[in-house]
């Protein structure tokens, strides 16, 4: 996102002011401020909305009102970075940033490259999962391996030059040693199912520091026509 856009103190400040509770809409949607985690280097919150929820019963099927959280990290290096989602939840979270906290900026996703994965591996040698697409094999899409060292294993010396899918590496740099993995896809996954919003926080500005910084910072943002 636009770095000169982004203000710490203002993203907390308009947090406040779009709370999911106090929304007029058929459907809620808005921050919870309650959420909020003010570190050093980020600032993160949920963001939430209602959708219709269909079920069985009995009597046919009924409606009622189900809801859904989504965390948004805003790290102060220009950084922003959702929760995992479906691209419909996906788009609903961007168009809400972009109306609230970045304005006149397409908020588009981004898809990492081989050399992502690459510096992932370089930066954490310990990995723990490496999924590849071999090139030479017809009918055969991918390869995964699940283990310790990885990268000085019998597979990683036959099919450590193939194009990577996903690779999974221990973060042993940081206090807490966190599992993460990267995909081709863009998604950042912290296996660490213990950790809070703020512990996630923390290994997101590394990895977006530390591994995938230098990519990033090539994206070109393309601005709103007025």
């Amino acid at each position: 996102m636009p770095k000169k856009q982004y203000l710490k103190q203002k993203v907390l400040e308009r947090v406040d002011e779009l709370p999911a509770k106090n929304s007029k809409e058929e459907f809620k949607q808005g921050t919870l401020p309650e959420t909020i985690v003010a570190s050093e280097v980020a600032a993160a919150f949920k963001f939430a909305f209602e959708y219709e929820l269909e079920y069985t019963t009995l009597d046919g099927p009924k409606k009622t009102k189900a809801s859904r959280e989504i965390p948004i990290v805003f790290l102060d290096k220009g950084f922003l970075l959702i929760g995992y989602c479906t691209n419909d939840i996906e788009q609903k979270v961007l168009e809400f940033i972009e109306k609230n906290f970045v304005h006149g900026v397409v908020l588009n996703p981004i898809k990492f490259q081989e050399r992502t994965l690459r510096e992932a591996i370089e930066n954490c040698p310990d990995v723990s999962q490496a999924d590849i697409e071999p090139s030479a094999m017809k009918r055969v899409d991918r390869i995964s391996c699940i283990g310790r060292g990885i990268t000085d294993s019998e597979f990683w010396e036959d099919y450590g030059s193939e194009p990577l899918r996903m690779v999974k590496v221990n973060v042993s740099q940081l206090p807490e040693e966190p599992n993460v993995s990267f995909r081709k896809n863009g998604v950042i996954t912290i296996h660490n199912t213990s950790f809070t919003l703020d512990q996630q926080v923390m290994v997101l500005n590394y990895v977006v520091e530390k591994i995938i910084g230098p990519y990033l910072q090539e994206i070109h943002l393309q601005t709103k026509l007025v």
